[in-house]
């Protein structure tokens, strides 16, 4: 169970728009069963969890009706699995929720320069996702090959207001979205050398077009990633990382490639209590932001260096790291995320 309460005022002294005061109380309460059970080589799984959410918008002291909102949901889900020797294969299916973020939910708006504006959308409905996932495993040798598909796809959109010499950029829900996900990692052992190579893909079906934007084509993403990683005695350890991805088109945005490196330089001591970490990123200067969201009736273009090369250096104590503690299961950190 979990009990949420915010408050948003915002002030706007020359009016160009209306100031605010949101409140927003929201009860969550859920109830969950799973049962699992090993017949062989293989090992069944099922569960259902149900969500009652209650949620109270209020603007100005006064209930709003629209955003005030009564949820109950049932999350199904089920798996196989099956080992043995060095193969594990399992498939999984759940029905999931990606509940807007409180910031989203929002009902002012900001000015950002005198042709943007950029605010919160209370009448924003959370996101289903059917997932259906494939993992397989052999030795040093893993793939992941995912299916989801979403309904009120929730897209951060700019779009022309009718009438109005502005864009509004906020967060709106879109119809229904696919998207393919593959992953192959490949992670083995020469002495001290670890190297982890990861290949994957992400493909997007989404019909921006119909909405309105001029993107009509979606790329999919290919990443590369080599982690090369030294483990060397007296508790040294080395790491040299280079990252790669493909240009893509994601809903109603297209990104540009990239590719950076950054290295690592580990050290501990005390029995691992004290750990000393040297760390440079983005070492050639590579990792651009550049995309450009075809909104609805304009586009937004940004092209920029975010200031990601770093060279760093951390230290870290860690008290009673050999002491088994309980730190619980995190049973609300969906919600503290939403904050």
């Amino acid at each position: 169970m979990t009990f949420t309460r915010t408050d948003g005022t915002y002030s706007n002294d020359d009016q160009s728009h209306l100031s605010s005061d949101t409140r927003i109380r929201e009860n969550n309460s859920a109830g969950f069963a799973e049962y699992d059970f090993t017949l062989g080589n293989f090992t069944f799984g099922a569960g259902l969890r149900f969500e009652h959410i209650n949620s109270d918008y209020y603007s100005s002291g006064i209930r709003e009706e629209e955003p005030s909102r009564t949820y109950n949901d049932w999350f199904p889900n089920a798996s196989v699995a099956w080992k043995k020797d060095k193969w594990n294969w399992q498939l999984n299916y759940s029905r999931r929720i990606n509940r807007p973020s409180y910031f989203q939910l929002r009902n002012f708006i900001q000015y950002d320069n005198r042709y943007t504006y950029e605010g919160g959308n209370p009448l924003l409905r959370p996101q289903l996702n059917h997932r259906l996932e494939l993992s397989a495993i052999y030795s040093w040798l893993s793939l992941q090959v995912r299916y989801t598909y979403s309904q009120s796809t929730m897209c951060w959109v700019p779009v022309l207001e009718q009438d109005k010499r502005y864009i509004l950029l906020c967060t709106r829900n879109y119809g229904d979205a696919q998207r393919l996900f593959a992953s192959l990692v490949a992670a083995p052992r020469f002495g001290v050398y670890r190297p982890t190579l990861t290949l994957s893909f992400n493909k997007v079906f989404f019909d921006a077009k119909q909405y309105g934007s001029s993107l009509t084509h979606h790329r999919p993403l290919w990443r590369f990633e080599l982690r090369n990683t030294f483990v060397l005695p007296h508790s040294w350890t080395a790491v040299l990382g280079v990252r790669f991805a493909s240009d893509t088109d994601d809903e109603f945005q297209s990104i540009k490639h990239y590719w950076t490196v950054g290295a690592r330089i580990n050290k501990s001591f005390f029995n691992k209590a004290l750990l000393v970490n040297l760390y440079a990123d983005d070492i050639f200067r590579t990792s651009q932001e550049r995309w450009t969201t075809y909104g609805i009736g304009t586009n937004i273009t940004k092209d920029c260096y975010n200031f990601d090369r770093t060279i760093g250096l951390t230290v870290t104590y860690n008290f009673n790291v050999t002491r088994s503690k309980y730190k619980g299961t995190g049973a609300g950190n969906d919600e503290k995320s939403r904050l």
